[in-house]
Formats: C-alpha cells, sequence, structure tokens
C-alpha cells in the first residue's frame, strides 16, 4: 500500500484537533514488521484501530457502525465517516454519521 504524500501530515492535523478512530471490516490485528508499512504508519496516528471481526458483524450493516461508535464513544452526528467505498459511505449516512469520500484528485 502506497500513501499519498498528504494523508499523514492530514491526518495527524485531525488527530490534535478532533481525534481519530480507524474501524475495518475483516483483519483483526495490523501488522508491524521489522520494516514498517505505511499500514504501521497510520496505526502510529489513530488513536484507536479495530475491526469488525471481533465484533461479530461486519460493514455495511448498521450494526458495525453502531457497535464502532460505543467503542469510540460519540454519537453518530459526532461523527465523520471517511472512505473511498460508496457502500461504507452510503452506510455511515444511514447510521446518522456525515460521511467524505476520499478518493484521489487523479482518479
Amino acid at each position: 500500500m502506497t500513501l499519498w504524500s498528504d494523508v499523514l501530515p492530514a491526518l495527524t492535523t485531525l488527530k490534535k484537533e478532533q481525534g481519530l478512530a480507524a474501524f475495518r471490516a475483516g483483519q483483526r490485528y495490523y501488522e508491524a514488521s521489522a520494516r514498517p508499512s505505511p499500514v504501521f504508519w497510520l496505526g502510529m496516528v489513530f488513536s484507536m484501530l479495530f475491526s469488525s471481526e471481533p465484533l461479530g458483524v461486519y460493514k455495511p450493516a448498521p450494526e458495525a457502525y453502531e457497535e464502532a461508535l460505543g467503542l469510540v464513544r460519540v454519537r453518530p452526528d459526532e461523527a465523520v465517516m471517511v472512505a473511498a467505498h460508496a457502500y461504507d459511505l452510503r452506510a455511515a449516512r444511514k447510521s446518522g454519521m456525515r460521511a467524505a469520500s476520499c478518493l484521489p484528485l487523479d482518479r
């Protein structure tokens, strides 16, 4: 995975101002190796990293978003889902969150 050059600075700024949590479908653990990957560095930016696997419910099920919001202790109207997948954005909006697409400008 290659990160766009502005990703880490932008996330670092957001974390200082608002706080960040990452919610993944599937994979339970984020891997770190001797040579850290971009995913590892993203993990250093987020306050909380979790997946839907231990919750037993998967995105885009509304319960997945409800569980995720409960873990970070925020109401849907206090959260913004940032994602590249339309199904994720639609489900987040349906759950009461705001949603923002993060597609690169050159696509």
